[in-house]
């Protein structure tokens, strides 16, 4: 009989035992790994994630944006607002802005109301000044009834409107009234912190684009543009109180668009700022989407000097 020869398999069948042993171990392991992967890796072309997806955090603070520390402390705080009627449609989008945060916003009552004159608790407050088409009235306006308040404001401001400044408005005027008037306000009333606003836009029908941030100018002259005269006002405004960190700008939080461009129109050749018209419905007042756009803006201003306040007062 012939006698078979032995490989090495048939002198160790132990080694083929662990070889084979070690490929199916590496094979689990393998299929593990894949299997985590997918199940803690966001889906992907629409498919169902198999684990319960991550909260989304909070919105980020932007210059437009307010803050959850910001909105609280503005319901802590004594405010007073004068305006029109665009001033209202600001107003009438604050519990909006509140509510996205979970937060109640605080009632607005008028500055002749007794939960404004009687007494010095927080409240928010507004002031009718003045008449449209008259800034230097509603600027000196606005200085009486802050001289007139019983109990002092934490924080004050007042807003001319679009048909305050037209094409044949002298700014420079203007903008000298409201900074003298402002500046004697400081100074009589050092425990109110005032806040700065630039004038609002209207929208154009025709003729507008958006173009970036950077492409944005002021022209020369206004050349028939009411918008242009009022952009002309708002350069002098933000040059001035820009670096306050106090400047609510109407106009910059008007005319920009979901894209990050700003609405915009020629004259001259500059691209002068325009009113988004998504924010109005008679190129004046503001609609649902501008109010809430702008209620934000403001409340962004006013809850970051709030917050400072609160900072820095003696606890």
């Amino acid at each position: 009989m012939r006698k078979i020869s032995k490989g090495p398999w048939t002198r160790r069948p132990g080694t083929a035992v662990l070889l084979v042993t070690a490929v199916v171990l590496i094979a689990v392991i393998v299929s593990f790994v894949i299997w985590m992967q997918r199940t803690t890796s966001p889906a992907q072309d629409g498919a169902t994630p198999t684990r319960t997806a991550t909260p989304t955090p909070p919105p980020q603070a932007s210059a437009g944006q307010p803050t959850r520390e910001g909105l609280d402390a503005i319901t802590d705080t004594r405010v007073v607002f004068g305006h029109q009627s665009i001033g209202m449609n600001i107003l009438s989008a604050m519990p909006a802005v509140f509510s996205t945060f979970g937060l109640q916003a605080p009632q607005v009552a008028s500055v002749d109301w007794p939960a404004a004159r009687d007494t010095d608790s927080p409240v928010f407050a507004e002031i009718w000044v003045g008449t449209n088409g008259d800034p230097l009235g509603k600027i000196s306006d606005f200085a009486a009834k802050i001289d007139a308040a019983t109990h002092p404001y934490a924080i004050a401001f007042m807003k001319i409107g679009p048909l305050d400044i037209t094409a044949s408005t002298d700014v420079s005027a203007v903008f000298e009234s409201y900074t003298s008037t402002m500046d004697a306000l400081a100074q009589k009333h050092p425990q109110t912190t005032f806040v700065y606003t630039t004038v609002g836009l209207m929208t154009e029908e025709a003729g507008w684009s958006g173009v970036a941030a950077s492409q944005v100018g002021v022209p020369a002259t206004a050349g028939g543009s009411d918008n242009a005269r009022r952009e002309q006002y708002n350069a002098l405004i933000r040059e001035r109180f820009a670096a306050s960190g106090r400047l609510f700008d109407v106009a910059q939080l008007q005319s920009e668009l979901p894209d990050g461009r700003i609405a915009t129109k020629p004259v001259d050749g500059v691209a002068v700022r325009v009113m988004n018209p998504a924010f109005s419905d008679d190129s004046l007042h503001l609609n649902a989407a501008g109010s809430q756009h702008l209620a934000a803006g403001m409340l962004a201003v006013i809850g970051r000097v709030a917050t400072e306040r609160a900072s820095s007062s003696p606890r």
